[in-house]
């Protein structure tokens, strides 16, 4: 059986979607006979990554605004692409959104190759249109994995695989043996107005009113951080900093008092699943569509409140700082997340969808 996987993704910067594919990457290296990974824009990589995974740069300029702009650079793409696939001879193709699967599906015309389609995101956010648009460009998947069941219904289609992203770090990090800090944290690859930071920031303002002596450490970056420094300065929030986030952030984060996730909306998140490995007591927006009451297990690895309701977050942050029991119950149960999301497991779950669409070539 001739064993060749190429993975189109769109940058190798920080991003989630960006982490699970190059680790879907580096563990396919041990397994395949060729592993690829065609990044089309920039050049920038912040991963590690095997040096049997063969890495190509399209080095293409991102997304043009001017729709003639966008479609030519498109045309481009598919072309740059084709030519990528002619000469590595892949058997099946992975995208982790619904452009890259259109893309991948336009570039293999005629070619004995099939396509594997992931969801990352939130489609039930998008407008009517764009939930059309979604649904229609994954239609060119030949199979397709979802993080969370809630999305099955959403796709309507049985070719579909559950597959909720792994626990993993570069690096070991063992949870915490010390008393914890006063410190609240909260991580964000990319200051955007879907991870909510501007909620979190509402709920830490009433928070310290009874708490003047906890400190909000933020971590991330984006066109959002100027408008975030000005709401702590006009709301004369005390005891907040930003800081540029960095590689493996939550090995230095363990022994915080809790953990906020406050995003409007995220797929399975990477970070609230390193913090719960990590052991520090959590708590999340109940983001659709549904990844952080996936992890919560009912609530009994973290505690979840309404996407928005920053009265709510505040009240279970002042929960957390009082009840020291439920603070030590949430750490131990969290802990549960390595076993259940063991890398090895998730990885083989992806290998099999893959063997299978191998299996389907008649090869």
């Amino acid at each position: 059986m001739t064993k060749r996987i190429l993975f189109i993704i769109n940058n190798l910067g920080y991003g989630g979607a960006q982490k699970i594919q190059v680790f879907l990457a580096n563990m396919a290296s041990n397994d395949f006979e060729n592993v690829d990974i065609v990044v089309l824009f920039g050049t920038q990589c912040v991963f590690n990554i095997d040096d049997k995974v063969n890495v190509k740069y399209l080095s293409n300029k991102q997304k043009k605004r001017n729709i003639i702009l966008k479609i030519f650079l498109y045309f481009k793409i598919v072309f740059q692409l084709r030519k990528v696939i002619k000469r590595r001879k892949p058997k099946v193709i992975i995208s982790f959104s619904s452009e890259e699967v259109l893309l991948a599906h336009l570039a293999s015309l005629f070619r004995k190759v099939k396509i594997l389609g992931s969801e990352r995101y939130n489609p039930l956010g998008l407008t009517k249109k764009g939930k059309k648009k979604n649904r229609f460009y994954f239609s060119f998947a030949d199979h397709m994995v979802l993080q969370v069941p809630t999305l099955i219904d959403f796709y309507n289609r049985k070719d579909i695989t559950v597959i909720p992203n792994p626990y993993f770090s570069e690096v070991e990090i063992e949870p915490c043996k010390e008393e914890r800090n006063n410190k609240i944290v909260a991580v964000s690859a990319r200051f955007e107005y879907r991870k909510g930071i501007d909620v979190l920031l509402n709920a830490f303002s009433l928070f310290q009113k009874k708490y003047p002596n906890y400190e909000l450490e933020i971590y991330g970056d984006g066109e959002l951080k100027s408008s975030y420094l000005d709401m702590i300065e006009t709301k004369k929030i005390k005891n907040v900093t930003i800081y540029p986030s960095k590689r493996n952030i939550i090995q230095f984060l363990k022994c915080s008092k809790m953990f906020i996730l406050p995003s409007r909306e995220e797929g399975m998140p990477n970070i609230l699943i390193e913090a719960l490995g990590a052991g520090i007591p959590s708590i999340s927006a109940d983001c659709p569509p549904g990844g952080p009451r996936f992890l919560s297990k009912t609530e009994t690895r973290l505690l979840l409140y309404d996407v928005e309701d920053y009265n709510k977050l505040s009240e279970k942050m002042i929960e957390l700082a009082i009840n020291q029991e439920l603070s030590k119950t949430l750490s131990s149960n969290a802990l549960s997340i390595r076993e259940e999301l063991n890398p090895q497991k998730i990885y083989n779950k992806w290998r099999k969808v893959i063997i299978q669409l191998v299996g389907d070539l008649g090869e």
